[in-house]
């Protein structure tokens, strides 16, 4: 679906994944490679919608012990109902240069109910779902904290807001409520994960999407919850793969365009190296970011290897084992 619609651009893809490999390529030479997020997210040129009348309700999803014995795990949480109503008026939205929201896809693919059923009664029931979601959900959550993180560093869009897409291909019949109340609270503890966009199958015909916000009184957010019901109300979910209902869409891509000290800082990844107890800013690497059709894309940077005087050196410790040296072909 992401593939399909113009507004998620992939990271990697065009200019995108020329600046990553360029950092990359600096960073794991020094051992440290670094996270990067899937897509972008591009906002249109659209009113700001109304999302703040929608009703809000409190609820409350039970998981009943399979033994029958304990007591059931309880899940609640607040929600706000929105329907096709806060959709815009038919008519044309150009997709603007701004991203609003850096995007990281998880998919589960295992069928995660046979695990919860062979709960022993070693510890209580409750405990137990928390433990699994935690290992499922939470652990998911973690690193696509640490992919936005890696984008917000790399890429000139720190205010973009952070967005989980998990994806539920096998365990259709987990409780999508249990589910949604648990990562309600679950994001309130990961940093630069703003939102996360839970997708799974419940019919072959239908698709289910929940979104779960930290604010629900962020703009940027609700501007995301709408355009992501117009991508999914644009799909025909009736086949075994999602098709837009308007045919072919077009692909976007990045265009960047660096000056030759910014290529530089990002080939040595040096903006990650200070002095420890600097006050000075970091320094951030200059670049022009356009988005563009792929039929009219052409790159912005040239295709430069790694400069070798920058990332080639060795550690080597010293014979008593209590320095380590770093030797350069300068040195």
């Amino acid at each position: 679906m992401l593939k399909q619609w113009p507004q998620a651009v992939s990271a990697d893809e065009g200019d995108l994944r020329v600046v990553h490999d360029m950092a990359n390529a600096g960073a794991t030479s020094w051992g440290r490679p670094l996270p990067w997020p899937d897509y972008l997210w591009l906002d249109l040129q659209m009113d700001q919608p109304a999302i703040v009348s929608a009703a809000e309700a409190r609820e409350t999803h039970n998981f009943l012990d399979p033994t029958g014995n304990g007591m059931h795990a309880g899940f609640s949480a607040l929600k706000k109902s929105l329907d096709k109503s806060v959709l815009p008026p038919a008519g044309s939205f150009h997709v603007t240069n701004q991203v609003i929201c850096m995007l990281e896809l998880k998919v589960i693919r295992g069928d995660l109910l046979p695990k919860l059923g062979r709960y022993k009664p070693v510890i209580s029931w409750r405990d137990f779902v928390r433990l699994k979601l935690d290992q499922w959900f939470g652990k998911k959550l973690e690193d696509v904290g640490a992919q936005i993180a890696g984008g917000k560093r790399l890429l000139p869009f720190h205010d973009a807001r952070g967005v989980a897409v998990i994806v539920n291909e096998r365990s259709s019949n987990l409780p999508s409520g249990i589910v949604t109340a648990y990562l309600t609270r679950a994001i309130k503890h990961v940093s630069n994960v703003d939102a996360v966009l839970y997708l799974s199958d419940t019919d072959v015909s239908e698709k289910n999407a929940s979104l779960i916000v930290k604010n629900f009184d962020d703009p940027w957010l609700h501007r995301f919850a709408v355009q992501q019901m117009m991508m999914i109300n644009g799909f025909d979910w009736s086949g075994e793969a999602p098709v837009p209902r308007s045919g072919v869409t077009p692909e976007i891509v990045a265009r960047i365009e660096m000056d030759d000290r910014g290529r530089a800082m990002y080939r040595s990844w040096a903006t990650g190296w200070r002095v420890v107890g600097d006050p000075t800013p970091m320094p951030k690497p200059a670049m022009t970011v356009s988005f563009v059709r792929r039929e009219d894309f052409k790159s912005g940077l040239p295709r430069t290897e790694v400069d070798p005087s920058l990332v080639d050196c060795t550690f080597r410790w010293d014979r008593d084992g209590k320095n380590l040296r770093v030797e350069t072909p300068s040195n």
